[in-house]
């Protein structure tokens, strides 16, 4: 009974010995942690164009003859300032003044004194008299797309550039952007105040506009100086100018991130190779955003996502040439 006992457990040793002989040598691999802090930049570069910020058109008010107006194209003038000056029909001797609105410049003019004009109040499609624009700030606007619009805060950046002015690169932050996405194309618009003069002139500006409480500012909002202005120079952006605007936000600080090679696609579906006791175990993934270099993702069942923990191991290179339940080590 004994030697029974005896042949017994030694062939249970033997076989104890051959399996771990057998056991497969683990396979070298880059293995990572989700890092957490640095966030992912997202960008987008969409066409720009340059508008006055107010544009109006001076209209007659009353049918009669055009008895003054002195302002021609580019012409500047003041707000308050008599414009133009109409005897109306019917009561000679007598003048109807126009007034401009705001600060700023002519930029079209389509009659000359002597002329009769019709009462825009009758006839809605009267032409203008003048077109008036105020340029000591234009407003940049541009449509991003709707994988872009979602990520738009205060904290996103900008970088202007205009065909007109080669070189250079004016920095900026968006001023205003629409509360929804265009029907028709899927983007939202983004609008940026910037103030066309120099440092100087800026800080007059603000003063004034301090001293101003109703000063018609869109939305009360100041304009920003852009940077990428050298000391003592303007912008020199002028309304129709055309360009291109790139615009950064940065998203998931103090969020788990993974490298975007990590990631692995098989049918379409992604997939992470997590190493789990070392064992590599393929585990499917849910896609928040992946920009190339990094991504956001979560765990998924198909059905449920849960978060990845900063503790999770996962394969960062190459991960698809692993195949599930491969002994893994992290390589030297």
């Amino acid at each position: 009974m004994k030697t029974q006992t005896a042949a017994l457990f030694f062939g249970v040793t033997s076989l104890i010995s051959a399996i771990a002989q057998n056991q497969p040598t683990p396979v070298p691999v880059k293995i990572a942690k989700p890092s957490i802090g640095t966030g992912i930049e997202v960008t987008t570069d969409q066409p720009a164009t340059v508008a006055a910020y107010f544009k109006v058109d001076l209209v007659p008010i009353v049918a009669g003859t055009i008895q003054m107006l002195q302002k021609d194209i580019g012409d500047s003038f003041t707000a308050g300032e008599t414009l133009v000056e109409i005897e109306p029909i019917g009561a000679p001797g007598t003048r109807t003044a126009l007034t401009a609105p705001f600060d700023g410049v002519v930029s079209t003019r389509s009659v000359d004194p002597g002329a009769v004009v019709a009462s825009a109040l009758v006839i809605p499609e009267v032409n203008a008299l003048l077109s008036l624009e105020r340029t000591d700030i234009v407003t940049v606007s541009a449509q991003v797309p709707e994988s872009f619009g979602t990520f738009l805060d205060e904290n996103t950046r900008g970088e202007l550039k205009i065909d007109a002015l080669p070189g250079r690169v004016f920095q900026c932050k968006p001023t205003r952007y629409a509360p929804n996405f265009a029907n028709n194309d899927r983007t939202r618009e983004v609008q940026i105040d910037l103030f066309n003069g120099t440092a100087a002139q800026f800080d007059a500006f603000n003063q004034k506009i301090a001293a101003t409480p109703q000063n018609n500012l869109k939305g009360g909002k100041q304009p920003a100086l852009p940077g990428g202005v050298q000391p003592g120079e303007a912008a020199g952006l002028m309304p129709g100018m055309f360009g291109s605007l790139k615009l950064t936000a940065t998203r998931f600080k103090d969020t788990p991130l993974i490298p975007s090679g990590a990631i692995f696609r098989q049918g379409g579906v992604p997939f992470m190779m997590k190493v789990e006791n070392g064992v590599a175990r393929k585990r499917q993934i849910a896609i928040e955003v992946d920009h190339g270099v990094s991504a956001r993702v979560r765990w998924t069942d198909g059905s449920q996502m849960t978060e990845l923990l900063p503790g999770d191991e996962f394969i960062a290179t190459n991960p698809s040439s692993i195949e599930d339940g491969t002994a893994v080590a992290p390589a030297p």
